[in-house]
Formats: C-alpha cells, sequence, structure tokens
C-alpha cells in the first residue's frame, strides 16, 4: 500500500512539473506571437507606398545637378546636403524589399509559433525538444524584431531628408538648368 501511494505521489509530481514546463513553454510562444502581430501592424502601418516615385525624382534630380554643374568647387554644405540626398534615395530604393522582409519574416515566424503551440498542447512530436524549438523560435523572433527596427529606422532616415531636402535640391536643380538654357 505504501509503495503504491508513493508511486502514485511520484506521478502527481512529475505529471504537475510537466504541465508547469507545459504552461510556461505555452505563454513563451504566446508572448512572442503577441509582440509579432504588433510589430506586424507597426510596419504596415509605416508602409511607404510612394518610395519608387521618389526614388525616381531624387535619381532625376541628381542627374539634372551633375549636367548642369560646372563649377569647380562646391559649397560644403550644399555637398553635405547632397551627399544626404544621395543616401536618402539609396534608403529608398531599398525600403520595399526591407518590408516585404519584415512582412515575410513575420508570417512565418507566426506561423512557426502557431504549429509549435499546437503540438505542445497536443503533445505531438518529440516533446524532448520542445524547448530546442522553442529556442530557435525565438532566435528566429530576435531576428524579425531586428529586420523590423532597421526597416522602420531607415524609413525614418528616408522620409524627414526627404522632406527636409528634396524641395531645395530640386529647386536647384532646376534653377541649374534654367541657367544653362540662357547660355
Amino acid at each position: 500500500m505504501k509503495t503504491l501511494s508513493i508511486l502514485f505521489l511520484s506521478f502527481l509530481v512529475l505529471t504537475s512539473c510537466s504541465d508547469v514546463k507545459k504552461s510556461n513553454q505555452i505563454a513563451s510562444i504566446d508572448e512572442m506571437s503577441e509582440k509579432l502581430e504588433g510589430i506586424k501592424a507597426e510596419i504596415e502601418a509605416n508602409k511607404v507606398d510612394s518610395s519608387k516615385r521618389i526614388s525616381v525624382d531624387a535619381r532625376e534630380t541628381e542627374l539634372r545637378i551633375k549636367n548642369n554643374y560646372f563649377a569647380d568647387t562646391i559649397d560644403v554644405k550644399f555637398g553635405v546636403k547632397m551627399d544626404r540626398h544621395k543616401n536618402m534615395r539609396r534608403a529608398m530604393d531599398k525600403l520595399d524589399k526591407m518590408y516585404n522582409n519584415a512582412i515575410v519574416g513575420c508570417n512565418e515566424v507566426i506561423e512557426s509559433l502557431r504549429q509549435l503551440k499546437h503540438d505542445i498542447e497536443n503533445g505531438d512530436g518529440d516533446r524532448k525538444k520542445y524547448d530546442e524549438f522553442l529556442a530557435f523560435e525565438k532566435s528566429k523572433f530576435e531576428q524579425v524584431e531586428v529586420l523590423s527596427h532597421e526597416y522602420l529606422e531607415t524609413k525614418k532616415f528616408a522620409v524627414e531628408t526627404y522632406d527636409a531636402l528634396f524641395k531645395e535640391i530640386e529647386d536647384f536643380s532646376y534653377q541649374l538648368l534654367n541657367e544653362n538654357k540662357k547660355k
């Protein structure tokens, strides 16, 4: 009788430990899934629909300046502005790809987490490897966080630089064009 009682208590302890572990794993998955949904929503809310148009306009403006600016020297302040303008154009060129990579990454990790949660809840697959699978998904989650942060920072730089400089540089390019037409 004592042996049976000890076995029964041992069974209860072991199953309750696995239930706690299972609950912690599911809680971790739910937390990452919620964060990913938030990241995805933030990225979607910050999509730049006009990045291709802005990039083309910036490239045309730079070309007008290149074809119509014949001075041997350039004002340092203007040179810095042109450099920032070129960096903005390059950033705009990358934005669509960065956006797509971040969204696809979010979707893939969300789906992987959903499947892992299903497996844990139903006890499917190799239960001993759940922690390993969870660690792998966490590393993918962290990569998606980095991708989304890079996208948002690049977008912020590109839009702020465009707003601050484009009109001035575009006006200067047309001024050069008109001056050269008069010659």
